[in-house]
């Protein structure tokens, strides 16, 4: 029998695969590279379009504390900088806290992926305004202590300057797998 495990995926449109042309998502792309490492990878995806932090922050706890899996992804906070949402970096932070504490809390070893950097405005409610922020919540992860296991987001491909496009995916799900690879056995 292969090696398997479940892990859970938490965010937003990013993580649900918004505008995937396959009906896909970067989690179920890292599905894919696990099968050529003989490894299953059964993902648990709560994602929805146009969640912010604190949405997901009010539904999350519960499939932390419940989750078999042992690695939980967090890839939140393009809302939070559209155009009148604009939640304050602290608070994002304080959101992002608390999720990483209760998978410290539960045994998740928790990933944090920075958000990448709107390249264009194809989507609504998007400004110039909202990747000065997108960049100042990114900075704010990496400056803090908040987690050792923060995966960079940068130079990523989107189709409309936001949504990540086939390639963008197929890049954050490599990414993604090779820093579990660094921590993590698969034998």
């Amino acid at each position: 029998m292969k090696i398997w495990s479940k892990m859970l995926f938490l965010g937003d449109s990013l993580t649900s695969g918004a505008r995937d042309p396959y009906d896909m998502s970067w989690p179920f792309y890292m599905t894919h590279l696990a099968i050529t490492d003989d490894y299953v990878l059964i993902p648990e995806v709560e994602a929805l379009p146009g969640r912010t932090s604190s949405q997901l922050l009010r539904m999350a706890l519960p499939l932390i504390e419940k989750t078999a899996a042992p690695e939980v992804f967090i890839l939140i906070g393009t809302n939070d900088a559209k155009d009148g949402v604009d939640l304050p970096v602290g608070l994002y932070m304080k959101n992002m806290a608390v999720l990483v504490n209760a998978c410290k809390a539960f045994g998740k070893r928790e990933y944090v992926l920075t958000l990448p950097e709107p390249a264009g405005f194809g989507s609504s409610n998007y400004s110039a305004r909202t990747t000065e922020r997108v960049k100042a919540y990114n900075q704010a992860l990496r400056d803090s202590a908040l987690t050792t296991r923060l995966i960079e987001l940068r130079d990523i491909a989107t189709w409309d300057g936001i949504h990540l496009s086939y390639d963008g995916a197929q890049e954050v799900a490599k990414r993604t797998w090779a820093a579990i690879k660094k921590e993590r056995s698969f034998s």
